[in-house]
Order: structure tokens, then sequence, then C-alpha cells
């Protein structure tokens, strides 16, 4: 991110500030894939930021982005604004760039082979209140095309010594109530978190049933590098929607291995993924899916926020076909 500090500027004046802060920062990628060809994508993002008054700030961020239909650079049509202190923030804008509140009230906080509820929005409004180990969210969002009111989403969470919750409400896509709590602990070595999800459909329609989504997981560190996780989660709304999983890693030094089975709609899978620091600069991974294929992988940092990647996938976690590309980050 760069950073420069106007004083005096018509900004700081409006602001009733002595000074003001300009950053920008984003990032630009090309890539070519032997399959797919050739794309590219540019996010660039200008901040203007400054102090109304001891403890609270405010900033507008305007960013330019590739359009994902049409490839074409365009500018954010939501600015987001912010004004922050202390105790919490109001924020208005670009929705991927602020976060609905089931950010933090999901319940599938730890548990993500659940669905979240929310709908695609272009814009909204959000507040977040922070009272010591509790926090209050709320949001209002709105569509891509209309800016009609598409959704809104409440709740709260908290951490109290070893334990955390959240509890939420939202809708889902027919405007139905949807309903959601999490808890979880961190007991050392051992983690575990469950989740429950209820959205009303009969709202929606009464020939609809209730859906019901739940589930829990786990991880323990063993020390010396080995860890092992597990979960469990099932979906009432689907014939196959019990899904479960194991995955035990090493993780010391330059190396980074995982293997896991999962069971996901009725269909096991067992995968190994591998990687290994040369050094400082480059990366090289693989891996293998029993159901998917297999990848090999290499990621040079060239230095500067610029980043050289290669790879050559039969269809497992990297993009079909071979791969070339660079990204650099300002």
């Amino acid at each position: 991110m760069k950073n420069i500090i106007l004083a005096g500027t018509a900004i700081a004046t409006l602001a009733g500030a002595a000074s003001a802060e300009v950053s920008w920062n984003g990032e630009a990628k090309t890539v070519y894939n032997s399959v797919s060809g050739f794309s590219y994508d540019v996010e660039a993002n200008l901040i203007l930021g400054t102090e109304v008054t001891n403890g609270i700030s405010a900033s507008v961020e305007l960013g330019v982005v590739t359009n994902s239909t049409t490839g074409a650079l365009e500018i954010d049509k939501y600015p987001v604004l912010r004004i922050e202190g202390d105790y919490g923030r109001i924020s208005y804008g670009n929705a991927s760039k602020i976060g609905g509140a089931s950010d933090r009230f999901s319940p599938t906080k730890g548990v993500p082979v659940i669905s979240t509820w929310g709908t695609a929005v272009g814009s909204l409004a959000r507040g977040d209140v922070n009272l010591s180990n509790v926090g209050f969210s709320g949001s209002v969002d709105f569509a891509p095309a209309t800016g009609a009111l598409s959704g809104q989403e409440y709740g709260v969470s908290g951490t109290f010594g070893a334990f955390s919750f959240g509890i939420g409400k939202g809708n889902g896509p027919a405007f139905e109530p949807v309903y959601g709590i999490n808890i979880g602990g961190d007991f050392g070595a051992f983690t575990i978190a469950a989740s429950y999800r209820y959205d009303d459909y009969t709202a929606a329609s009464p020939l609809l049933t209730p859906k019901i989504e739940s589930g829990v997981e786990m991880g323990y560190d063993l020390g010396n590098g080995y860890s092992f996780a597990a979960y469990y989660a099932s979906d009432s709304s689907s014939a196959s929607g019990i899904n479960y999983g194991v995955s035990g890693t090493y993780a010391s030094g330059p190396w980074d291995a995982t293997l896991a089975y999962t069971n996901k709609a009725a269909t096991p899978d067992v995968t190994l993924d591998v990687a290994y620091d040369i050094n400082a600069e480059t990366t090289v991974s693989a891996g293998w899916s029993q159901t998917k294929g297999t990848y090999a992988a290499v990621d040079y940092t060239v230095g500067n926020g610029i980043t050289i990647f290669g790879s050559y996938s039969t269809g497992y976690s990297k993009p079909t076909g071979a791969t070339l590309g660079a990204s650099v980050e300002f």
C-alpha cells in the first residue's frame, strides 16, 4: 500500500481536521491457460481518509475493477464510505469489500461445508458495535441492477474466555426468515465448533418444508508439527446431505503436507497435498485426488509485490491444463 499525507487540503478542511491521508492498493494479474486461453484481472483502490475527531475517523474508497462479463476496466459503481471509532463502525458501499452481518454471525463458522444465508448483492449498508467481549452487527443489502432492498441480516457474537458464540437472523432467496447459531471452544491443543441453521422455506411456499443444516468440527494439535481434524455436517433438504471428513497435517520447517478423507454428497474422496519451500522465494507443491486427478505447481516471488506462478493439473485443485501467470500487488 502507498501512503501520502496531505496537510491543509480541501478534504481535511471539509472534515474539520488538520490533515488527510491518501493511500492506494490493488492487484493486477495476467494468466495463460492451455484450455481457456489468456485472461487478466485488475483491481485498484484509492482511499481518502481523515480523523474527524478524537478516536473517530472517516474514509472514502474509490475503485477500478475488471468487469467479470466483458473483461473491460470500469469504475466501481459502489464507492465505500466508512466512519469508524473505538466502539464500532458504519459502512456503505460495495458488498464484497464491506461484507454483510453473516461474515461474523454465520451459523456455519468453522463448518465450511454448510452454505451460508444471503443473496447476491451489489451494495449494502452495515453497522457494527463492539462492547468489550460482545459485538453487535446488522446490514441491509441492495440488488445490483435495481438498487432495491434484497436482504437484511443482524446478530450478536461474543467471546468469553475459551468459549465463543454467534446468534444471527437473516433472510433467504425468497425473503423467508433464516436463523442461525454457532458455539465454539478453544482449549489449548483442542478446538471444537458446532453450528445450526434453520431456513423457514414454508414462509415462501406452504408446499415447502423448512431446511435445517447443522454441523460440528474438531481439531487437535499433537505437537511437533502434527495435527488432526474432523467434521460432520447434515442438510435436511438434500437426499445425500450427510457430509463428513477427517484429515491429518504435518507442517514443520519447509514442509506442509495434508492427507484427507472426505465424503460429500455420497461421493468419497481421498486427497494428498504436499508443499515444500525451496527457499524464501520459491515454493513447489503437488497434489493427488482419488476422484479429481493430480496437479503440480511452482510459485516464485520476484520481490516488490511481483509473483510468477505455473501449474499443470488434470482437474484437481488448480485450473485444468497448463497454466502460467504473473501477479503484482501494490
